[in-house]
């Protein structure tokens, strides 16, 4: 018994923190040479509370390695400036933030992105939970959604971007939910998957593990990305 809970004690707290922290200075390594082949300016700061390396690695990989038309973003930040530089020009990227101060600071490094100041409101999950979503959301169909805001909660953190899932009709996408370590988002992220899975579906869900934890849902032309 003393063996079995040293033995967990060392996996959660030094093993795997180990592997997540060696696994970020790879794509700290790795995001460099991403901007310079993408022929975009890299004076991006993927620490603190931001975005980390390796979103910033599978989000630039996605837009550079495949036809990606239409973007939805719910939160934003480092990755709002990324995908601005990086998107396709005929691309169209859509993306939320409630934070009017943020969106001040973000939208003065934005060319190109149809950016949007809303503010949240209160919902109900279908659970029953106490949930914030971004007022006046259009749901579009997207090839890319990346759920990364509003700011998360204890549980079913984030659902209202279950409305955009569902609305979109396109049979080929990719959906990357940062902070997914967090029990709310897995919460959603499981909401998701078992929404989405059925007769037909080719449906992958993969996981990146480095100083944060993203989920990857991806499905037809798009499941490559799970592969990341």
């Amino acid at each position: 018994m003393i063996k079995s809970r040293l033995r967990d004690f060392l996996r959660w707290h030094v093993t795997l923190p180990l592997r997540d922290e060696t696994s970020e200075v790879l794509y700290q390594g790795l995001f460099p040479q991403q901007c310079a082949n993408a022929g975009i300016r890299n004076d991006f700061y993927p620490v603190g509370g931001a975005a980390n390396y390796s979103l910033m690695y599978v989000l630039c990989r996605i837009l550079t390695e495949r036809d990606v038309k239409s973007i939805v973003e719910v939160g934003s930040g480092q990755t709002t400036i990324l995908i601005d530089r990086v998107r396709s020009p005929s691309a169209r990227h859509v993306c939320y933030e409630h934070d009017p101060v943020w969106y001040a600071d973000i939208s003065r490094r934005l060319m190109r992105c149809d950016y949007r100041l809303r503010p949240l409101e209160r919902r109900s999950s279908d659970a029953g939970h106490a949930l914030d979503a971004y007022a006046d959301i259009e749901l579009l169909d997207f090839d890319l959604l990346l759920v990364d805001g509003p700011p998360g909660g204890d549980r079913y953190s984030r659902f209202a971007c279950i409305d955009l899932i569902a609305a979109s009709r396109l049979p080929d996408y990719a959906i990357v939910f940062d902070d997914a370590k967090r029990g709310g988002e897995r919460e959603t992220i499981e909401h998701a998957v078992s929404m989405l899975r059925g007769p037909g579906v080719d449906l992958a869900v993969s996981e990146l593990h480095a100083r944060k934890r993203h989920a990857i849902v991806s499905v037809g032309r798009f499941r490559a990305v799970s592969h990341c």
